[in-house]
């Protein structure tokens, strides 16, 4: 039983080294992956740009895909609202995938890769939020990064005013800060939402 206990203890702190390293399962930090890619931003960039002439980059990040570095940058083209995301391996600089997406089919995947990262879950958002205006009205939930952290950002209707307030919360759960948009600025916000858009109508998922 000793013996076994010792075992217990010497294989607890390899884990809790590993992750401190950032060995092994652990997520690798960008200096990491920037250290292990082979393939420059520049280099990268150039590749993409290859499979979509004329584009412009919108984005590029370098991510670790299931143990693989991959350079995934995100390309847009004049006259086109589509957005084209290029995947470069950062090892062999191949094409890894080239995927089109429109505005909301992008937008939609982004969240998703998101909350994947996220500790935080949706429900745990929403019911912080709901802690600090307990007569709000739940609207709208999505997930931004801000200085390189991931945040919560929830957004409530207060009864009888009308007026809605966006709750942003770390992954920790800790309510960074709240701000409150009078129902005469939503009023005023949509009216330009709508002349940039060509008078379409007024949609919360494109504002997003």
């Amino acid at each position: 039983m000793k013996h076994k206990n010792v075992r217990t203890l010497l294989i607890t702190g390899i884990v809790a080294t590993l992750s401190q390293a950032g060995i092994g399962w652990a997520e690798k930090t960008e200096a990491q992956l920037k250290a292990l890619a082979k393939i420059t931003e520049e280099q990268a960039t150039a590749i993409a740009l290859q499979r979509v002439p004329g584009a412009t980059v919108k984005d590029k990040e370098l991510e670790d895909e299931k143990g693989k570095v991959i350079w995934s940058l995100e390309l847009v083209t004049a006259g086109s609202s589509d957005v084209t995301e290029v995947a470069v391996d950062a090892i062999t600089g191949a094409v890894v995938e080239v995927k089109k997406e429109t505005p909301k089919d992008h937008k939609k995947e982004s969240q998703e890769d998101l909350k994947a990262q996220m500790n935080l879950t949706e429900g745990q958002a929403k019911m912080i939020a709901g802690r600090e205006y307990p007569k709000g009205k739940f609207k709208a939930a999505w997930i931004e990064k801000e200085d390189g952290k991931l945040i919560w950002g929830v957004a409530l209707t207060v009864p009888n005013s009308g007026d809605q307030v966006e709750v942003k919360i770390d992954a920790t759960g800790q309510v960074l800060g709240k701000e409150t948009e009078t129902a005469e600025q939503q009023a005023e916000e949509k009216a330009r939402w709508a002349a940039k858009h060509g008078g379409k109508s007024w949609d919360e998922d494109d504002k997003k």
